[in-house]
């Protein structure tokens, strides 16, 4: 199985998500189902910085291209959910699959320097900053 067909059906599971919640008055079965796209993408993510991580050029447009589309998304996931175009109380996962990139980012360069726990501070920071910066998933997406 390879990332592209990964990406087809986590946006399949996805559409799922949405259909329940636009459609069936927020049907928990089918937001569950659509919820179990999260891991792929964090598989995804992860699978993504492997291949990069030695390519800072690279790297780096990965790290905006994330970043602008948590941003061109955010209104969208702000409508659909609170019914308004700019909520600050919520961020949409892409944030946190986000920051989940810079805490890896953070983790590799550390971790061959510095010692495990230094790292896994790191990686308890970050998942408080996800959770106070209410991004979707918060501190378990980030975990």
């Amino acid at each position: 199985m390879n990332s592209l067909l990964l990406k087809i059906i986590g946006v399949l599971i996805i559409i799922t998500d949405y259909v329940g919640l636009l459609y069936f008055n927020n049907n928990p079965f089918l937001r569950f189902i659509g919820m179990m796209s999260f891991p792929l993408y964090g598989f995804l993510l992860v699978e993504s910085y492997m291949h990069i991580k030695d390519n800072p050029k690279r790297l780096f447009r990965y790290m905006i291209s994330i970043l602008l589309l948590a941003l061109l998304t955010e209104p969208i996931y702000d409508k659909l959910y609170f019914g308004n175009y700019f909520v600050i109380s919520s961020q949409n996962v892409i944030f946190t699959l986000f920051i989940s990139l810079i805490c890896m980012i953070i983790n590799d360069k550390l971790i061959k320097k510095i010692d495990k726990i230094v790292s896994f501070l790191v990686v308890v920071y970050f998942a408080i900053f996800s959770m106070l910066f209410n991004s979707y998933y918060g501190l378990f997406g980030i975990l």
